[in-house]
């Protein structure tokens, strides 16, 4: 007698609770916050619109270049503002710290080949540096890594921004 109550209430639970879940109303998207929102709007751009902006140099798709993302950043900035999802001075900061961006893009373009490749190699080893002071990097490893990057330097034709250098070349190392 017991082991049938116990079999009856376990299928009566489970009926339950199945019906249940088939009678709940439709999942409706759970409301999005403003940042939410703002990241969804953003959204990184379709293959087609990227490949618009590429070149095609020897056979690969180079980088977009800089400026132009910088600009189209910017784009993205003022309509933020005019749907009213960011405040003026928001958006002014933002162009504030674009508009610098662009100026040290264009300056770095104004060196020379060897100019660039010296800033270059200074900015890869301060790099470097900190993360062997942070017991990231042994120095072994790392006096490998500077090694390999000179030697890509010294390949460098100093044309646009290595392509080398598109993502952090240190991550290629496994370094944290």
């Amino acid at each position: 007698m017991k082991f049938h109550k116990m079999i009856i209430a376990t299928a009566l639970i489970t009926a339950l609770s199945t019906v249940s879940v088939f009678a709940s109303p439709a999942v409706t998207e759970s409301p999005k916050t403003n940042t939410t929102q703002q990241k969804n709007d953003i959204s990184p751009k379709g293959k087609s619109e990227i490949k618009e902006h590429r070149v095609k140099d020897k056979g690969s798709e180079a980088e977009i270049d800089p400026i132009e993302k910088l600009k189209n950043k910017k784009q993205k900035v003022r309509e933020l503002l005019d749907a009213g999802k960011i405040t003026k001075e928001e958006a002014d900061d933002l162009n504030a710290k674009i508009d610098a961006k662009i100026k040290e893009i264009e300056e770095f373009n104004k060196l020379t080949v060897e100019q660039k490749r010296e800033k270059l190699t200074k900015r890869f080893k301060e790099k470097v540096d900190r993360k062997v002071k942070e017991g990231k990097l042994p120095r072994k490893k790392a006096d490998q890594i500077i090694k390999e990057f000179n030697k890509k330097i010294e390949e460098w034709d100093g044309s646009g921004y290595p392509s080398f250098m598109r993502k952090s070349y240190l991550k290629k190392h496994k370094c944290k």
